[in-house]
């Protein structure tokens, strides 16, 4: 068998371009995969180019390979004029070189690439040189490369590229360089090429002046890193860089219609559809073009589960993320934020949640501007008064993500939104549309009656009564904003007397133990944490296991969904599951309260509806309170609401009897099915903040 290491076993083009090639992955890897030796004279050398290459070189130096350099230092222009002896010339190449690192280590895209280079030179894997043209003071601009195998045999390559990650990646600057190798007819071009770089190390070279690299230099270095270079090493070998997916055809439709639409616009996808995935691939277009993104969340959960998601679609471009929020308090440390959020050319990813994002400090750190692009996720959320204070940042491009971003019962919120983030992006992709394309699995519904006591009865009526005589205040003055926030109260009291029903508890409870079988994954949503302790007491009482999980609970909330993914269960959550949470092994979930805001029941649809390995379908359990007996007009907003809720659900079900067996109620009710988008009310869904 050939020997891997051998540069002679891999068919070398003569020339490669960007455009024609990918310079990485059809030179740069397998050159370095087979060679014990590279050696390299360019102008620019940066060590960002091992966000690219790092786990190829590292692997390479563990296998005793040699790397020698020659680069030439930037030395600002009044330093270069000041340069009169041999002397001068290596002081200014210390202080520019050293000046040159401590901006470097101040730039979190750079950090990764300059403890690697670190790790070579402490470990002597790499060593560098510095060439400067003292003559007319420009630069040292040469470019030529020399990969070495075990064998003998020198594959050389000149042309435009320095080593840079801009000239090696395929979405960087468009270079060429043609290739010569020493076992064909090249030999002597080879041999000219070796021999000019031994000249340029050795410093031989006419005009040219070739230095070590001072040893201040050396030893700011070496700080870098406080661990074993040798264990650095190896953890950068081990490191993967995934190449993008590739995406579906309507993601790309999506990207091209926000692309001509001067990078602004809402894509309305329903939950799991790819929001995220697509809003990665805009992210990535701008991140190639040297520019910054902020991402902005609404909950902790979300800001953790999008870093996730950006490493890991984003690896091959290694960016520098930035996590601000949710007691992510470093970006409040000298200019980092702003470092961030600069146009500098970086690839650089700030991810913050709402309730930060929106504070006086948080903005006037913040550097805004043309260069900038804000991607909203759960954008609806930003039509609140105090999150919407974000909506005041400059940024040139913009990108809002929902599958219902339209504020139900908030005109005002909505109009504020669009404004800002631009028209809705096509295609609209549907529920149902998810689960045609294969992105949700299919699902069946059971829709399950329930009924008030005399006094839930009783105070529902009462707070009708009040909700009637506010409306008629409203209509005399509607420019009465005390009147309007007390009939929303008064709308959101009375939606909790059906929300949290008593009989609802022991109903959910009887569906977990009739149809609970271990190790499923079951989720029940409650209304509040009176009702998710009774449901939890109530399943305990049945000998079925369960996991309560709220944003005020006690104890690890990591650890209790590791768990639960891992070991199955029943979980007893309140609405902090309800936007964007990945959850996919839930096959079964029971819905004791959900009010008409649509966002609210679709989102918590689509939590179930996700796709995982074993996963053949889903199944919601819904629980509707039924108006009494008697004939009443009290009860029209509770059907209303109860109806169109479960006609949502039931219509793109696998089993169409519920449907059926829905509109049959429709008629019992008296329910007046062409008034079921106007009615309703606006839930308190803005309620709940996240530490800054």
């Amino acid at each position: 068998m050939p020997d891997p290491r051998q540069l002679t076993d891999y068919d070398w083009r003569e020339r490669y371009s960007t455009g024609r090639d990918d310079l990485y992955a059809d030179f740069y890897e397998p050159a370095i995969g087979r060679a014990s030796r590279y050696d390299r004279a360019v102008g620019y050398f940066r060590s960002t180019v091992f966000n690219l290459t790092g786990p190829v070189v590292a692997q390479f130096a563990l296998r005793g390979g040699k790397i020698r350099l020659v680069c030439s230092p930037e030395i600002p222009e009044d330093d270069a004029r000041a340069i009169d002896s041999a002397i001068s010339m290596r002081n200014a190449v210390e202080e520019a070189l050293l000046r040159e690192l401590e901006v470097l280590l101040q730039n979190p895209a750079a950090r990764s690439g300059i403890e690697l280079l670190s790790a070579l030179v402490a470990t002597g894997h790499m060593d560098v040189r510095l060439c400067v043209w003292p003559a007319t003071r420009g630069l040292f601009h040469d470019k030529v490369g020399i990969f070495r195998d075990g064998h003998d045999n020198s594959l050389t390559f000149v042309g435009s590229a320095n080593e840079t990650w801009r000239a090696w990646h395929k979405f960087g600057n468009h270079e060429s360089f043609e290739v010569f190798k020493s076992w064909s007819s090249d030999k002597p071009r080879v041999d000219a090429h070796c021999a000019y770089f031994e000249s340029l190390w050795n410093g031989r070279e006419p005009s040219l002046t070739t230095l070590e690299v001072p040893d201040a230099v050396r030893q700011r270095l070496y700080a870098v890193i406080d661990a074993d270079p040798r264990d650095v090493l190896n953890k950068h070998a081990r490191t993967t860089r995934r190449v993008a997916r590739k995406p579906f055809p309507f993601q790309e439709q999506a990207i091209d219609f926000w692309d001509s639409h001067g990078h602004r616009g809402i894509l309305q996808h329903a939950t799991g559809a790819g929001k995220t995935v697509t809003a990665l691939i805009a992210i990535r277009r701008w991140l190639l073009e040297g520019h910054p993104c902020l991402v902005l969340v609404p909950s902790r959960l979300l800001l953790n589960q999008w870093e996730r998601e950006a490493r890991s679609e984003l690896a091959d471009l290694d960016p520098a993320i930035l996590l601000a929020g949710a007691n992510n308090q470093q970006w409040r440390q000298h200019s980092l934020l702003r470092l961030f959020t600069e146009p500098t050319g970086d690839a650089r990813l700030t991810i913050a949640t709402m309730q930060t994002a929106c504070t006086q400090d948080f903005r006037t750190r913040l550097h805004g501007g043309s260069h900038l692009l804000i991607v909203a996720d759960e954008v609806h959320r930003l039509g609140a008064p105090e999150v919407g204070k974000t909506l005041q940042i400059d940024a040139g491009a913009r990108l809002g993500l929902s599958a219902t971003p339209d504020r139900f019962g908030d005109a005002e919120g909505t109009a504020r939104i669009r404004d800002y983030f631009g028209p809705t992006i096509l295609p609209i992709i549907t529920l149902k549309d998810a689960i045609d394309l294969g992105r949700l699995c299919t699902y069946r519904y059971f829709p399950h009656l329930v009924s008030m006591n005399d006094e839930e009865i009783a105070e529902w009526k009462a707070r009708t009564l009040e909700i009637v005589v506010m409306k008629g205040v409203c209509d005399k003055k509607p420019d009465d904003a005390e009147a309007k926030e007390r009939l929303k109260m008064l709308l959101i009291q009375r939606s909790h007397i059906a929300k949290q029903a008593t009989e609802k508890t022991d109903a959910a409870c009887a569906v977990v133990q009739t149809g609970y079988v271990a190790p499923q994954h079951w989720l029940v949503y409650c209304d509040d944490r009176s009702q998710l302790a009774g449901v939890v007491s109530g399943l305990r009482e049945r000998d079925v296991p369960s996991l309560e999980y709220h944003s005020a609970m006690e104890g690890d909330s990591a650890a209790t969904m590791d768990r639960f993914n891992r070991e199955g269960g029943v979980l007893v959550a309140i609405k902090c599951l309800d936007e964007g949470v990945d959850i996919p092994l839930v096959s079964h979930a029971v819905i004791l309260a959900s009010s008409r805001n649509p966002r609210e029941f679709i989102q918590r649809r689509g939590r179930v509806l996700r796709k995982a390995p074993g996963k053949t379908g889903a199944v919601i359990h819904d629980l509707l309170v039924q108006p009494p007996t008697e004939e009443s007009n009290y009860f029209d907003a509770l059907t209303e609401g109860e109806i169109a809720r479960a006609l949502t659900f039931a219509k793109d079900a696998e089993n169409q009897s519920a449907y059926t067996a829905l509109m049959e109620l429709c008629a019992r009710w008296g329910v007046d099915i062409d008034r079921l988008a106007q009615s309703g009310y606006e839930g308190d869904e803005d309620s709940e903040t996240e530490d800054q």
